[in-house]
């Protein structure tokens, strides 16, 4: 069995259909983060991918926001499907959580999850079943501060959620988990020790140190010890050309099926996303395909859709093209008030309006036909060194009004980019220039160089900038 995991940032977005990218990613179980769609605008291209069938969960909470797909070939059918975190699949299952019901509706509320139970063929195994969980786990940026404590009570019903599943099921945990694991996993992690207490951290390690009902991260079980192997890339910065990202996407696999993996890669070459996709490879594993698919399957609401379609183009009532024109009253004469009279207008000749303009056009002309004198030539000169002056002015003003032209960074000598900041606190907003190459590692001199410039600098600035290259000459 073939996984592949992949934040595609939009499923609207991706430049190819995604049966094409199913076949290019050659995957069996296709799990897809931040879908950003909603029930109403799903469309059966979307939904419905031959040989596959779609199951989605929704942002509840926002339009066009977050959600989650999986995509199960069809001899792969699950047994039990559901877009809950915290609703049982079926009568074996035990719930029980930490946290209050209110929360734990809140949490369930943004589409980040999406849960996926396949019966096992083999005999002999410990368990019977498999359970996939596919997530876009909460991310806390700059923008986002205050949702630190909504992350860390996701991760702990996540953790409830996983450990209730483990004791009727194999457990797979994939998807985007926002959490860059080790120092190894991140471009730029820097104080060691401080990115190591974070909490999210600590949770990610304890789900993945070694004991009773532990998992384990695929990559990292197969390539220990590789470096800059990243998933995510900020791409306003353009940071995926210097390869200056984070390992943030992960498929974790029950430590109890360690045996059974085969492979696992990071897809870094394949594009359309910030994100690239992630792949394990598991063997010996045999699903026993459902019957019919779970309700939660897309295929039952198109068909759905379909029939009522169908139904209402047979049962409609067509009018006749002469009952069309006898719906349409006919207008009544007779019924527009009576016109108000004008007041009569005293006759105008043309002929003299054209004589009275002509008149005063001559008058005009013959006023303009006077000699000038000395003091009128001499305001005459006065006049048009006054103009000549308001001229100056009106350019100075074009000049103080007119776009600033960008810096240029003093290590590149090229054109900076502008940009605002986003991060919540008194800069928020404002703009800045800094160097337009993509970010990258300090020592690299082909990346983004330090440069700095905040917008409302640049006059003064590009004075001493000009002095700085003449003393350099």
């Amino acid at each position: 069995m073939k996984i592949v995991s992949w934040n595609v940032n939009g499923l609207r977005s991706l430049k190819k259909k995604i049966g094409v990218i199913i076949t290019e990613l050659e995957a069996d179980v296709a799990c897809f983060q931040e879908t950003k769609i909603t029930k109403e605008l799903m469309t059966e291209e979307l939904a419905i991918v031959d040989g596959y069938r779609s199951y989605f969960s929704y942002s509840r909470a926002r339009a066009g926001y977050s959600g989650v797909v999986i995509y199960c070939r069809r001899g792969l059918q699950p047994e039990h499907a559901t877009d809950s975190l915290i609703t049982k699949l079926d009568s074996e299952d035990d719930l029980s959580f930490s946290l209050p019901a209110d929360t734990l509706k809140c949490l369930d509320n943004e589409g980040r999850t999406l849960i996926a139970q396949f019966r096992l063929q083999d005999e002999g195994k410990e368990k019977s079943l498999l359970t996939l969980i596919n997530l876009y786990c909460p991310c806390v940026t700059g923008e986002t501060e205050g949702r630190e404590l909504f992350r860390l009570q996701f991760l702990q019903t996540l953790e409830e959620r996983i450990k209730q599943l483990q004791k009727i099921s194999y457990v797979i945990v994939l998807g985007d988990i926002n959490i860059s694991h080790k120092v190894i996993d991140s471009c730029d992690p820097g104080d060691t020790e401080e990115f190591l207490s974070q909490p999210h951290r600590q949770w990610l390690d304890k789900m993945l140190t070694p004991g009773p009902g532990a998992l384990i991260d695929t990559y990292r079980v197969l390539h220990p010890c590789t470096k800059y192997a990243y998933t995510c890339w900020n791409t306003k910065l353009n940071a995926r050309q210097t390869n200056f990202g984070t390992r943030i996407d992960y498929i974790l696999l029950d430590g109890r099926l360690r045996e059974h993996l085969k492979s696992a890669e990071v897809m870094a070459k394949y594009m359309g996303s910030d994100h690239c996709p992630v792949q394990a490879e598991i063997t010996n594993i045999n699903v026993k395909p459902s019957v019919k698919p779970p309700p939660l399957c897309s295929s039952y609401r198109f068909k759905a859709k379909q029939q009522k379609l169908t139904m209402f183009m047979t049962n409609a009532n067509k009018k006749s093209h002469d009952d069309m024109f006898n719906s349409i009253p006919l207008s009544e004469t007779g019924t527009n008030p009576p016109e108000k009279k004008r007041k009569p207008v005293k006759n105008q000749s043309l002929a003299n309006f054209l004589i009275k303009e002509k008149n005063e056009v001559k008058q005009e002309n013959e006023s303009q036909e006077e000699p000038l004198s000395q003091s009128q030539l001499s305001d005459s000169s006065q006049s048009d060194s006054v103009i000549g002056g308001e001229k100056s002015q009106s350019q100075e003003w074009s000049k103080l009004f007119s776009k600033k032209s960008a810096p240029k960074c003093l290590t590149h000598q090229e054109t900076c980019v502008l940009q605002t900041v986003k991060k919540v606190g008194k800069n928020k907003g404002k703009k800045f220039y800094s160097c337009a190459r993509p970010v990258g590692l300090a020592n690299d001199k082909q990346a983004r160089c330090s440069y700095f410039l905040w917008a409302d600098e640049v006059s003064y600035n590009l004075k001493f900038e000009n002095l700085f290259c003449k003393m350099c000459m």
